[in-house]
């Protein structure tokens, strides 16, 4: 199921309104005075100002009552949302996860959860190809649960997008040699919020001159 809302709290959107922050952020609205006439094409422009101002959230849920087993070395697209329309420039929240249950006997499997933007990872660092990992324990026992074969794979991600459309995804892959797994509960929630004044801008990390994005160890994948 995929749905879009949108939300705004009344004493806020008068609060940016009234004030020099609601200019600077480059969205202005009307001004009208009591006792004389409100022209529709002023009053349509103030709401799509205020449209473009507050959040919007489009999410991506779990609809199958059942798992699904994965045995392939391609990541699996688990949640998908084609060409949202991003009103404004501004931030994307994001927040996915999934429950997986480790199938492979030996050795234990480390599973990593990806974010995609427009089909790329949300980070310039090579470094940073996943956003949730977990190493899962073998699974040794014909029908029944171990420790750590198991478990939720989650996050919260941040990313500065252009206005326009974008596609978000999440993928689920398995590294290392033998692929079989299953997956349920995948869940994916994306809230847009306008660039606006007193905010703190996303910065980059980038690589530092000595680091290694080769090493598995080191976070490669």
């Amino acid at each position: 199921m995929k749905f879009r809302l949108i939300f705004a709290s009344f004493a806020a959107v008068l609060a940016l309104a009234a004030g020099e922050t609601w200019a600077a952020s480059g969205l202005t609205l009307h001004d009208f005075e009591g006792g004389k006439p409100a022209f529709a094409d002023s009053v349509d422009e103030n709401f799509s100002a205020l449209e473009r101002a507050v959040p919007v959230m489009w999410a991506s849920i779990d609809q199958d009552n059942l798992s699904v087993q994965w045995t392939s070395s391609t990541p699996v697209i688990i949640n998908e949302l084609v060409q949202i329309d991003v009103p404004d420039d501004g931030i994307l929240l994001i927040n996915g996860s999934v429950f997986v249950k480790n199938n492979i006997a030996a050795p234990p499997k480390d599973y990593l959860l990806n974010l995609l933007i427009d089909g790329l990872p949300p980070s310039s660092n090579p470094a940073q190809t996943f956003v949730s990992y977990f190493s899962a324990s073998p699974d040794t026992t014909i029908n029944l649960s171990e420790p750590g074969e198991l478990f939720t794979l989650a996050y919260t991600y941040a990313v500065a997008v252009s206005a326009g459309p974008h596609d978000v995804s999440q993928t689920l892959a398995s590294a290392g040699i033998g692929h079989n797994f299953i997956y349920n509960k995948n869940n994916l929630t994306v809230i847009f919020f306008p660039n606006l004044p007193l905010g703190i801008p996303i910065q980059n990390p980038g690589i530092s001159a000595d680091a290694d994005t080769v090493n598995s160890e080191n976070g490669q994948f």
